[in-house]
This record gives C-alpha cells, sequence and structure tokens, in this order.
C-alpha cells in the first residue's frame, strides 16, 4: 500500500517513497548514514487513507500512525546528531474531535496531533522543528476513497492542496508547531476547545453524513 511518506530534501527537490512493506528497506537505508540515503534534512510524513472493514482498518492504523512513528524513529537521531533538520507531519483537522462513521481515521489523526506536539517539546533547542500541518478539506484524491465525496464535509471550504502544501513547508520552516491552512479551518478547529465533546461529536456525524 502506498504511504505517500516522501523524504523531501528541499522543497522542490527530488525525494523518494516507500510503501507500508518497504520499512525494512528503509531500515537498511537508514543504518548507512552516509550510504545510499545518507543524512534527511526534512522529513514529510502524509499519509491519506480511510475506510471501513476490519482489514481496512488495521491498514489505516498502520499507515496513518504505526508507519509514521517507525519513520520519526529511524531518522530523528541523525537529525539531532548534527542538530539541524525538519519533521512534517500530516494530521488533519479531524484530530480535533472523534468523526463517528469514521472512528478509526479520525483517532489516528487525533495521534497524529498529541505525537507531534509532544515530540516537538521534546527537541525543543535542539535545531530540529517538528511541525503537524492539520488542513481541512482538500482538493485531492482522498475524499472519493474514503467515499465522502457526497458529505456536507467537502461540499464547501475545500482548498487548494498546492496551497496547503506550501502553508505547510513555510510553516515548519518558521518554527511552528501546529499549522492550520485557512481562516475558516482554524476557527472551527479553535471552537472546539470551547464546545461540549458530545455536541462536536454529533457536529462531525451530521458533516460526515
Amino acid at each position: 500500500m502506498r504511504i505517500q511518506s516522501e523524504l523531501a530534501l528541499l522543497p522542490m527537490a527530488p525525494h523518494e517513497s516507500f510503501d507500508s512493506d518497504e520499512l525494512e528497506r528503509l531500515e537498511e537505508l537508514a543504518e548507512e548514514p552516509e550510504g545510499k540515503l545518507g543524512f534527511v534534512p526534512e522529513l514529510v510524513k502524509r499519509a491519506a487513507v480511510a475506510g471501513l472493514g476490519a482489514q481496512r482498518q488495521r491498514e489505516v492504523i498502520d499507515v496513518n500512525a504505526a508507519a509514521l512513528t517507525h519513520l520519526t524513529a529511524l531518522l530523528l537521531p541523525g537529525m539531532l546528531e548534527r542538530r539541524r533538520g525538519g519533521i512534517l507531519n500530516v494530521a488533519s483537522t479531524a484530530a480535533f474531535q472523534p468523526g463517528p462513521n469514521s472512528a478509526v481515521y479520525y483517532a489516528t489523526k487525533a495521534y497524529v496531533l498529541s505525537f507531534t506536539e509532544a515530540l516537538a517539546e521534546e527537541v525543543r533547542g535542539s535545531g530540529v522543528r517538528v511541525s503537524c500541518l492539520a488542513p481541512g478539506p482538500t482538493d485531492t484524491g482522498f475524499a472519493a476513497q474514503a467515499g465522502a465525496t457526497g458529505s456536507r464535509l467537502f461540499q464547501r471550504g475545500v482548498m487548494d492542496a498546492g496551497r496547503v502544501a506550501r502553508a505547510g513547508h513555510d510553516g515548519m520552516r518558521r518554527g511552528r508547531t501546529l499549522i492550520i491552512p485557512g481562516l475558516r479551518n482554524r476557527a472551527l478547529a479553535f471552537s472546539v476547545r470551547l464546545t461540549p465533546r458530545t455536541l462536536t461529536t454529533r457536529v462531525a456525524a451530521r458533516l460526515l453524513a
């Protein structure tokens, strides 16, 4: 399964992508600090997997949470050793509330946000930047994959994927831990903090219907 985890050396530079069943190959490369993989100054991890069914939900967890964590464990030590580098994990505004009918996907994005914020504090002052990009609905193939093209969530306010990517990269370069592109998305994300969880869950269910 394509996890679309990219090792980005520069914003427009060539990168390498790995499938979830290719992590052993990445481990081998990571064991060669000056070998084929070399020093990775920036790690951009974006995964877009959702769906129902036991096997599909297992894949969602493997891709959205387990692979992301494993990649970080492999490549962060080299960044810390050189006291420079950046990690950009892609979550979603789904991270801020439960998502009925997409429970596993929403839960994995909450994990990405929590993991990234904790990691950013752990490495503070080390020279390594750790950021979490949490976009709202974005014009990619994800909605079709998740069967959400007809949901209220994707009926308006959908952002261009290029704009989201630029916001994420710029935010990481500026040292921002949490990056939420779009005023509407930021307002919705922070309003959740002031709303009872039961209400936000019902609202999410309505948007996903």
